[in-house]
Formats: structure tokens, C-alpha cells, sequence
């Protein structure tokens, strides 16, 4: 039985009561036989999230571990580009044909190098403006009372698995 089910019939018998709003005994023994039930199921659950949790941190650490070896890897290549540009350079060659590929050094286009910043002319400045919410902010004032139109405190729960 799932635990939804398991729910419904709890509170089923939770609405059987007498004309005086007790419950009977043979109710009180099937609400703790219901509660065994629904505790069992929510263990087997939590259970099967801690097991999925546990897969989700190995796929976390295996991409991790691939990220660090990609970057290292374009590292490597960054650095063997650049070796291979400097002795083109320092010896003049410009272009080698081979059978698999040809190696051509290509100007780049122009880039501005700024060596200072602080002498440069106005004209060449622009303003960035960035809003943001300031949510800690609205949640104290909304706390203490304070009325924040367009903004509002809800409160949710979650399930904890130690």
C-alpha cells in the first residue's frame, strides 16, 4: 500500500468517533497498527532518498573530478599553443603544410590594451546600473511588522533525513 492510501485509511479512522467524539478501543489498536504501518513506509522512503541522494553526490563528484581534468587539459593545450606560436614567431616561418593538417599563423584583430584608467577621458566611460531585491532585507522588515507592498512571508516545511 502506498502512503498516500496509507494516509486516507489513518484518517479515516481518525473520523470514526462515538457520539461522546472519542475513539474506541478497536479504533485506538487500528491507529496504531495504521501508524506502524506509515512509519515502515516512510523509513522504506526516506531510505530510497538517501540512496538516490548518495547516487546524485557520486554523479556531483565524477563531474567535478571531469571539469578539473577538462581544465587542465585546456591548460595543456593553451600552453603547447603558445609554444608552438613563439618559436614560429622567433623563427619566421608562417606556414607548415603537412599531410593531416596545415599550421598557419593568422593576425588577430586589433585589441585595446588600457594601461590606465584613470586618465582616460570621460567619453570613453559608461555607467552600468543593476538592481537587485534585497530579500533578507524585505524578510526582516516584513518580520517586524513592517507592511512591503509587492512582498509577502510564507512559510514551508521540509523533510529532514539525518
Amino acid at each position: 500500500m502506498n502512503l498516500y492510501n496509507i494516509s486516507d485509511k489513518y484518517l479515516a479512522v481518525l473520523s470514526n468517533v462515538n457520539e461522546y467524539g472519542e475513539l474506541e478501543e478497536s479504533s485506538l489498536l487500528e491507529l496504531d497498527k495504521i501508524e506502524d504501518e506509515l512509519e515502515n513506509k516512510a523509513v522504506a522512503i526516506s531510505s530510497y532518498i538517501k540512496n538516490l541522494e548518495g547516487h546524485q553526490n557520486a554523479i556531483k563528484k565524477a563531474v567535478d573530478d571531469m571539469n578539473d581534468r577538462g581544465f587542465v587539459i585546456q591548460r595543456k593545450i593553451e600552453a603547447i599553443r603558445k609554444y608552438l606560436l613563439t618559436n614560429m614567431e622567433r623563427t619566421g616561418i608562417s606556414k607548415i603544410n603537412s599531410p593531416y593538417f596545415d599550421i598557419t599563423l593568422k593576425k588577430n584583430p586589433c585589441s585595446v590594451v588600457i594601461e590606465d584608467e584613470a586618465i582616460l577621458s570621460d567619453d570613453y566611460k559608461k555607467a552600468k546600473v543593476q538592481l537587485s531585491i534585497d530579500k533578507i532585507k524585505i524578510r526582516d522588515d516584513l518580520k517586524n511588522g513592517i507592511e512591503v507592498k509587492g512582498a509577502k512571508l510564507i512559510q514551508s516545511n521540509r523533510i529532514e533525513i539525518k
